[in-house]
């Protein structure tokens, strides 16, 4: 792909000293650039690829979103094989809502309603194992099918609660909570760190920044130094939260 997508065509993101066409991922390749004449010569060249690995690619599933912007009407059109893309102002990716304006709320909360459903699962399997009563066992269920729930996408969403005081008004560490304190059968108002500490459980924005951080780790293993400064933009942005 990279003979297709070459740097030397200028068509790629681009540093001082650093230029990069696309990024591959398990199941999808993102494509990269500086500007949109740049971004539909990038299409053109992915379409060359494709033609030649006989691959196709579904345009119907391919949407057109810009950030931050305010309207449609300066917004350049991108074609892939002729058709133009469809203009989304959001876009469902992974069971993630992301929106134009940039705003990862409803994210969160489409997130706080999987967990919400994971939690209810962890009932719906005590009751029919019959040990509903047992802390330590509700707790390994909770681990294992709840907390994955609230977890998932968190690399993408949760970048301005990574903070216990901007966790704290998320949906989520209402559920967590809510989960806990039911579970050790204390009043509502019981401190929250005691509630943690009884509980072996860590404030939910600590699981969320250990994802993000080997998420991105796992980008770093290439030591590309463009990823590196999205890194530190990243980190800077949760600790101004």
């Amino acid at each position: 792909m990279d003979r297709f997508l070459t740097v030397q065509r200028d068509a790629a993101t681009a540093l001082d000293s650093v230029k990069i066409p696309h990024c591959d991922y398990d199941d999808d390749n993102a494509l990269t650039s500086n500007t949109a004449e740049n971004l539909q010569l990038q299409l053109n060249n992915f379409y060359d690829y494709t033609r030649l690995k006989k691959l196709k690619l579904n345009t119907d599933k391919t949407k057109l979103m810009v950030f931050f912007s305010r309207g449609n009407s300066a917004i350049s059109t991108f074609t892939y094989d002729g058709p133009p893309l469809e203009l989304v102002t959001e876009l469902k990716l992974l069971g993630i809502t992301l929106t134009r304006d940039g705003s990862m709320l409803s994210a969160a909360k489409n997130m706080a309603g999987n967990f919400r459903s994971a939690i209810a699962k962890v009932y719906r399997i005590s009751d029919n194992k019959g040990i509903k009563h047992r802390k330590h066992a509700m707790l390994w269920l909770f681990q294992v099918f709840a907390l994955t729930a609230g977890l998932y996408g968190s690399q993408v969403w949760a970048t301005s609660s990574l903070t216990y005081d901007s966790s704290k008004i998320t949906p989520t560490h209402v559920l967590h909570l809510g989960f806990l304190k039911r579970l050790l059968g204390v009043k509502k108002s019981t401190d929250t760190h005691c509630v943690l500490r009884e509980t072996g459980q860590m404030p939910i924005f600590f699981y969320w920044f250990r994802c993000i951080i080997r998420f991105w780790n796992s980008l770093l293993s290439s030591n590309n130094p463009l990823l590196e400064k999205v890194v530190q933009a990243d980190l800077l942005i949760a600790n101004c939260k």
